[in-house]
């Protein structure tokens, strides 16, 4: 099976965080702890080797005092190591966790559950200003209502659409779809069903959250795409809110879920997915859906199947 791409929203899948918890400036960048010998406790999900161990190399060379205690964290259980060793103020801890990081690396979506337990950089470090000139718009997030900065962009994972340029092949479909018009004619013409309505072959993997992972992503980003505020400039949340387009008032959230539950809607021509098949993406790499909306962390997952071609 040959795979292809296409960035298809800027929603982030994923955005990491660097976040200061609860000592407000961390020991070892302050002037006057130079001389002492300080450990600071590090929290991520990610090996060190792949993401960190060169930054640590280099900090330590500027601040030999400074000792980097880094702990690989499952990211499943991530959130309630968190609140054990909060709860616990780091003592009696299970033999081999450290106490209280002074750095975490976490998804972005936990800071709306757990913001309060972080304490703000401080301005010596980096301010507001610096933020919104040097990261991605996303990274006002991180902000709190008074611009105090509660953590950093790491990184971010556009969502992009994979596509099965074998199942395009056999239906003679040449070219990917540009627009969702498009991408919902070449689902329907690719979607095969048995004599019982039973989808063979998928022609969108859309529709249902209990078999695909990313469901909510996938439809923020449409609503998003379509104008869809969710939330406006004061924090408020304006979701279903009409818009107004000249004389016709349009509701942009409705019409991007009426567009997605239609694909998995066994009442509807679009229908191309179902809540009985397989978790989507296992099902893409048995070459049965030909559209699939993941994070660009797919890609690399793919590189692990010989029998696929990205390209």
């Amino acid at each position: 099976m040959r795979v292809q791409l296409i960035v298809i929203g800027i929603a982030l899948a994923l955005v990491v965080v660097v976040v200061l918890v609860l000592t407000g400036v961390l020991p070892g960048l302050r002037d006057r702890e130079a001389d002492r010998d300080v450990v600071l406790n590090m929290w991520s999900f990610q090996k060190e080797n792949e993401s960190f161990h060169e930054i640590i190399v280099k900090y330590r060379g500027e601040k030999p005092n400074v000792s980097i205690n880094y702990q690989q964290k499952n990211l499943e259980n991530f959130e309630s190591d968190f609140l054990n060793v909060l709860a616990r103020g780091g003592k009696d801890l299970p033999a081999g966790q450290a106490g209280i990081p002074d750095i975490v690396v976490f998804p972005s979506d936990y800071l709306k559950s757990h913001g309060d337990k972080l304490s703000p950089a401080p301005s010596l470090l980096i301010t507001e200003r610096e933020v919104s000139q040097q990261y991605i718009d996303a990274a006002n997030n991180f902000l709190t209502p008074k611009k105090e900065v509660l953590g950093l962009p790491l990184y971010a994972e556009p969502l992009l659409l994979y596509w099965n340029k074998d199942l395009f092949s056999q239906n003679f479909i040449t070219l990917p779809p540009a627009t969702w018009d498009e991408f919902l004619a070449d689902a329907q013409k690719i979607t095969k069903k048995d004599n019982f309505g039973n989808i063979l072959i998928s022609g969108a993997a859309l529709g249902r959250a209990i078999n695909i992972k990313n469901s909510a992503l996938i439809l923020t980003t449409l609503m998003l795409q379509s104008g869809e505020k969710i939330i406006d400039e004061n924090g408020e949340v304006v979701l279903g809110s009409p818009i107004q387009i000249g004389n016709t008032a349009l509701r942009p959230a409705e019409s991007a879920l009426r567009f997605v539950s239609d694909l998995a809607n066994s009442g509807k021509s679009a229908q191309s997915w179902s809540g009985t098949l397989p978790e989507a993406k296992d099902f893409f790499v048995a070459g049965k859906p030909c559209h699939l909306a993941l994070s660009v962390m797919f890609y690399f997952f793919l590189q692990f199947f010989n029998h696929l071609v990205i390209r």
